[in-house]
């Protein structure tokens, strides 16, 4: 709460400076996408995939009959900016965002039959990321002519960023999901990004622009709890399954870290939110 309201006082303040030395004031208001590839997301969900196939090969009272794993490979990118110009080619801004990225349970299933009971089993296991940046960023515009200009941005700020992982599985008959595994985990860390734009004023006072952007966003220390309570760390690792006789990854929140001949590959868990996005949105002129 005490660094939501220094942020506002913040805001505050830098409006104020902005009109009593006549700096220009604007509201720069953007949305688009992003190219993501949050590696660990993704090859969990390629193993969970392989491990439902080894388990039937390994289970004759079971058969695989489909599969349908995407990966997390987008995200909705949402920015709203403070702008302050105080010269014609400079300009300073501080901002608020939303990383949103999300698999449903229709986009990651796989169906496994019951030999014996004739009946068929969904599995899901869906993914969502929601981040949350607080973004200082500094301009160098250039004008093209009397109605456009050209941009280029460097960004630098923090992330607070939460995964969610869950497991569930159903009768093929059945309409809703029972859930099996609820897995909460949250970070922060630093941001990086930069960007290139170009603006165009419409109206006096009003600019559309069209931004390309790159950010690097390496996330880590994962913390929080599963379904038990239990308080841990969000660790990525492969382990043996005895009953698909393979090797395979996993997310899992630990008290502690994993450790003993069926354990490989420990580390605590990476969501990378690097990527390339774009963007178009408004500038409003106060």
């Amino acid at each position: 709460m005490k660094k939501k309201h220094s942020i506002l006082i913040s805001i505050l303040f830098l409006c104020l400076i902005s009109k009593t030395y006549g700096v220009d004031f604007s509201l720069k208001l953007s949305g688009g996408l992003s190219v993501i590839n949050p590696t660990n997301i993704n090859q969990i969900l390629k193993n969970w995939e392989k491990w439902y196939k080894g388990y039937c090969e390994q289970n004759s009272k079971f058969s695989f009959i489909e599969g349908e794993i995407t990966s997390l490979k987008k995200a909705i990118d949402l920015e709203g900016e403070l702008l302050f110009t105080f010269h014609p080619r400079i300009a300073v801004s501080i901002g608020a965002g939303l990383i949103f990225s999300e698999l449903n349970p229709e986009k990651i299933r796989i169906t496994i039959k019951n030999i014996t009971t004739n009946n068929n089993r969904d599995n899901t296991y869906p993914q969502k990321v929601t981040a949350f940046p607080i973004i200082l960023s500094g301009y160098y515009l250039h004008p093209l002519s009397s109605k456009i200009k050209l941009y280029a941005k460097g960004s630098t700020g923090l992330i607070w960023a939460k995964y969610v992982g869950r497991k569930a599985n159903k009768e093929s008959s059945q309409d809703n999901y029972n859930y099996i595994l609820y897995q909460n985990a949250k970070t922060k860390g630093p941001l990086l990004a930069g960007s290139l734009g170009l603006m165009v004023e419409t109206n006096p006072g009003i600019n559309f622009f069209f931004e390309g952007s790159f950010r690097k966003a390496n996330l880590d220390s994962f913390k929080e709890k599963d379904e038990l309570g239990t308080h841990g760390t969000l660790y990525f690792f492969e382990e043996y399954s005895t009953s698909a006789e393979l090797w395979y990854s996993k997310f899992q929140i630990m008290e502690q870290e994993p450790s003993g001949e069926n354990y490989r590959s420990v580390k605590t868990a990476e969501i990378n939110l690097s990527g390339f996005s774009v963007k178009l949105g408004i500038i409003i002129n106060f």
